[in-house]
């Protein structure tokens, strides 16, 4: 036994740390009551819609990627009245992206501070202020970014590629193409390094060889995507929500430079503003263009930049700032791991696992002191306007609600319900670009269809149109307080 925890004592390190940090960080843990994130909320109203025989963009409107709405869907299967599923998905993947952070790790150093790196990574990106409530697209995208730089830092060091990897490479730019696609363009820039790098060397036919096996990934992702709404007769409302809404809705008509522009200033002051980036991204950045390793690569301090550039550009590119946007960037603080693990091996400071058990209490006692979703865990069922409301909807025969002008706020999570309306929550468009989503759910409301309507405003209209006000509950909600209104239909 003994034996073979020391064979897998990275792989329980990882487990471990990430079940901890997790564990007390997410809202999806058992701590936590419910994640009232809007975003979790909507993800799982979809994943459950879909093991509903409902087909996202089709029957349900979000804009998410289809392949967000699976994982989910899986979640789901394991515990549905819960986020538990949620919660241990996580937790394996934030073990991936651990166990692939020590890969890329030992492309430069031995393991001899890689025990005290995940602690160090792991408190860092799940106490940072954009991971939020736990569970987003982002976080879930994280071991797929973080094959994808050590795959190319491996390149960078060595020169050499298997086809193998540049398959998986592909593999991985597809799940992040179907789970939200503005984020692929680091995988864009991987892509053009395996191929110019080959053209600038002459290998004319290995350069097209790596383009046509980074394709052949990225379509064993895709075709299984596409089957699936072929099959359900989705394919049209595929491709006219995730890609047309989401390309035409949130941004203002503007100039191609002027998004640049405002992308790379959105991009640089998040770096600025999170402490976590500017030490182990923005300046480990800046030392290696001026103290980069010698590297098999020509540039390769160039490609790492312009890679991460990219990654921001596509993650910005909109105009809009969500506090979430920038987890994604959390790969590459690899940089600052990197540039810690040169110091401490400059400097021999000794590891022991007293140390490394003193360090993870340390840290744990910080993220408990100081992590914004702690308070979170000692609310009970009636802190919350989910459950307060469920309790009298789930006592009437017709459970039939929506959440109107506001985004999925929970309350078919806890009443376990099904929306009925296409347009089953606000998403955060403005009425001039997309009006038809504000125009459909006050149909709905105005044809009297929902039993009940849950909104953040206590409107006039459903007062004239047969609804009356019977409850309301002030809670608060990240740094504010919001105040529910539950209207019911009256009897006719």
């Amino acid at each position: 036994m003994k034996r073979f925890l020391k064979k897998h004592k990275f792989l329980f390190s990882a487990i471990l740390i990430s079940f901890i940090f997790i564990t007390i960080g997410s809202k999806n843990s058992p701590l936590y009551l419910i994640n009232d994130w809007y975003d979790a909320q909507a993800f799982m109203t979809m994943g459950k819609g879909l093991l509903n025989g409902l087909v996202p963009y089709k029957d349900l409107f979000e804009q998410k990627g289809p392949i967000l709405y699976f994982i989910y869907a899986l979640a789901n299967i394991i515990s549905r009245r819960t986020f538990f599923g949620v919660y241990l998905i996580e937790i394996g993947f934030f073990t991936s992206f651990l166990l692939l952070v020590r890969k890329t790790l030992k492309l430069f150093f031995d393991d001899k501070y890689t025990i005290p790196s995940f602690t160090i990574l792991t408190f860092l990106i799940i106490m940072l202020h954009p991971f939020g409530h736990g569970g987003a697209a982002e976080e879930l995208c994280l071991p797929f970014f973080m094959y994808s730089i050590y795959s190319l830092f491996k390149y960078l060091k060595t020169g050499n590629v298997t086809k193998k990897e540049i398959i998986l490479n592909g593999i991985m730019a597809g799940i992040v193409l179907w789970i939200k696609y503005t984020l692929l363009g680091f995988h864009f820039i991987l892509a053009a390094t395996y191929f110019f790098v080959e053209l600038a060397n002459k290998k004319y036919k290995e350069a097209f060889k790596n383009a046509i096996l980074y394709l052949l990934g990225m379509f064993l992702v895709t075709i299984p995507v596409l089957l699936y709404f072929f099959i359900n007769d989705g394919i049209k409302e595929l491709i006219d929500v995730y890609f047309i809404v989401n390309m035409t809705s949130y941004s203002k008509i503007v100039s191609t430079f002027e998004k640049i522009t405002k992308a790379f200033g959105l991009l640089g002051l998040n770096l600025v503003v999170n402490i976590p980036f500017l030490l182990f991204i923005l300046i480990p950045l800046i030392y290696y263009l001026f103290k980069a390793p010698k590297l098999k690569i020509n540039g390769s301090k160039w490609i790492i930049l312009i890679s991460f550039l990219f990654m921001g550009l596509g993650t910005f590119i909109g105009g809009t700032n969500y506090f979430y946007y920038s987890l994604i960037i959390t790969p590459f603080m690899i940089l600052g791991v990197l540039l810690l693990n040169r110091l401490l091996h400059k400097y021999n400071v000794r590891i022991n696992p007293i140390r490394n058990a003193s360090l993870l209490l340390l840290l744990i006692t910080l993220m408990i002191k100081f992590s914004p979703n702690i308070p979170y865990t000692h609310y009970k069922h009636d802190d919350y306007a989910q459950f307060v409301f469920a309790d009298i909807i789930n006592e009437s025969k017709d459970k039939t609600i929506i959440n109107y002008g506001i985004l999925d706020a929970g309350f078919y999570f806890t009443t376990d319900t099904l929306p009925e309306c296409y347009y089953f929550m606000r998403n955060n468009f403005s009425y001039k670009n997309y009006p038809e989503m504000f125009d459909e759910q006050k149909r709905y409301v105005l044809q009297n269809r929902p039993h009940y309507v849950v909104t953040r405003t206590n409107y006039i209209f459903l007062e004239e149109n047969n609804y009356k006000l019977i409850n309301s509950f002030r809670q608060k909600y990240e740094d504010n307080y919001h105040v529910y209104y539950l209207y019911e239909r009256s009897q006719k």
